[in-house]
């Protein structure tokens, strides 16, 4: 079965090897990383601005190794969302990584909503439909704020977090490449606290 890893999005990386890192997991004590509650009455979020800020980049973020980001480009979410905008991330690894199987494909996309709730609604309907959709193949881990299963040869993981909804997907479903969906995850809500941290301003 290979190293079980439960990073889950948002919370306290774990490992029964005690061998997750920050670079993989994202730890929300990371240096650079700015939280910023949208529901404080002294802060307003321009989510038009936001939603921009996250398409124009840069992306800066580390990703698991060796994943890296060569920019952000549109991408077609059809779910019925009211949502302001997506983007995606051009992914790119190299072709014959020492460290890293190949064969391996990712991919990973960021929601802007224009109210927390919608953002916070997004998540809970996909989480709920995963739940559903993969029960014959194991357990969802975490919660609609961050999460992640395996199966059928693939891993998806998602989270949200303020007006952001991210999701990543990883093949094959593999425990080793857990990481990559986890920490690609983590990687864009730390960049959506970020750009919502520029997007806020004094009512």
């Amino acid at each position: 079965m290979g190293l079980l890893l439960l990073c889950l999005v948002g919370l306290t990386c774990c490992t029964t090897s005690n061998k997750c890192t920050n670079s993989i997991c994202g730890s929300d004590n990371d240096q650079g990383h700015v939280a910023v509650d949208a529901r404080s009455p002294a802060a307003r979020v321009n989510t038009s601005y936001l939603a921009d800020l996250i398409r124009k980049g840069p992306f800066l973020e580390p990703l698991p190794r060796p994943l890296l980001v060569k920019g952000i480009k549109d991408v077609q979410i059809a779910d019925g969302s009211s949502r302001i905008d997506a983007v995606a991330l051009e992914l790119e690894w190299p072709s014959n990584p020492e460290t890293f199987e190949t064969g391996i494909n990712a991919s990973a996309h960021l929601e802007t909503y224009r109210e927390v709730v919608d953002a916070k609604k997004r998540s809970e309907r996909r989480f709920n439909m995963l739940r559903d959709q993969y029960k014959e193949f194991g357990a969802i881990h975490g919660t609609p704020e961050g999460f992640f299963l395996s199966g059928n040869h693939e891993t998806i993981a998602g989270g949200t977090r303020g007006y952001v909804y991210v999701e990543a997907y990883s093949l094959p479903d593999a425990n080793a490449f857990i990481p990559v969906a986890t920490g690609t995850v983590n990687a864009m809500l730390k960049y959506a606290d970020k750009m919502t941290a520029l997007a806020t301003g004094p009512q």
